[in-house]
């Protein structure tokens, strides 16, 4: 019982560092969760609030709503030494930013139906600070895009231009099929945060399968040597966004890594992006 109430406090305080919702669960007991967060989770602001500060830029309407919101984002900022990553602004950081929220709030709901006592923070504030301090040293080899090695897929040593275009258009192809733009509207993030709040995993359950046919599929095409190395990268990508889903879809059994998944996720994005640069780069 010890050991599950330390779990759930930590989660709850790795979420409330970015939520205004986690905040508030705090708000009325006196506790300082920035203080803490100071403290005993410094390395998860710092990551957190490069990947979420982009939210700060919205439109008239959504300021007044989010003003909470706002203000929980400037105490962090003053209070930290975080520093802002070099992601530009996009409905991805805003998305992002809804799913940590949903996240948070699923925790806090938690913590209340559990009983926990917030006083619990005060009377065991080192251990927790041990215990958060190696679940985040445990987090390195979550969600890394895994090495494919060329014995996993299938290579061709006929490189001429014909032999790329059909692979080309077969991989297009299989892409068509498999994320349909009928059913694959929205955008992962967007998906996940409808799942949790909805307690709906059905369209989520989609897009992990979607992932997974993809890497299965993909694998299964004879790739040019020449492009061996493109292909490998794109069945890592498929496979660690699987992952991610998969992370989001276990949010009540697993909080924490659907946290780090949520963290994890623009470093993802990014690498699918410069992979598709590289891919127009060689078809020309």
């Amino acid at each position: 019982m010890k050991t599950k109430i330390l779990s759930l406090i930590i989660i709850v305080l790795s979420l409330a560092i970015v939520s205004a919702s986690g905040f508030l669960v705090y708000q009325k007991t006196g506790f300082n969760v920035l203080a803490y967060a100071n403290q005993a989770s410094a390395s998860v602001v710092k990551t957190v609030s490069g990947v979420f500060r982009a939210e700060e830029k919205m439109d008239e309407k959504n300021q007044e709503k989010n003003t909470g919101k706002n203000n929980f984002k400037m105490k962090i900022k003053n209070n930290t030494n975080a520093t802002a990553s070099n992601y530009n602004d996009s409905e991805i950081k805003k998305e992002s930013q809804n799913l940590t929220d949903s996240l948070t709030q699923t925790m806090a709901e938690q913590m209340i139906k559990n009983g926990l006592d917030p006083s619990l923070l005060d009377q065991n504030s080192e251990s927790i600070n041990q215990a958060l301090e190696s679940s985040l040293n445990n987090t390195e080899n979550l969600f890394i895009v895994p090495k494919i090695t060329d014995e996993e897929i299938k290579i061709s040593k006929n490189n001429s231009k014909k032999a790329i275009q059909e692979y080309a258009q077969e991989l297009q192809s299989t892409l068509n099929k498999i994320f349909t733009s009928s059913t694959f509207q929205k955008s992962d993030l967007e998906v996940a945060i409808q799942a949790i709040e909805t307690n709906n995993y059905t369209e989520l359950d989609e897009y992990i399968s979607a992932y997974q046919i993809a890497y299965d599929q993909i694998k299964d095409i004879t790739a040019p040597s020449t492009w061996k190395e493109i292909h490998k990268e794109q069945l890592a990508i498929f496979s660690v966004s699987k992952e991610l889903l998969s992370a989001f879809r276990d949010n009540q059994n697993d909080p924490m890594k659907s946290m780090i998944a949520l963290v994890k996720y623009p470093e993802i994005e990014e690498q699918a992006f410069n992979l598709a640069q590289k891919m127009a780069k060689m078809k020309k």
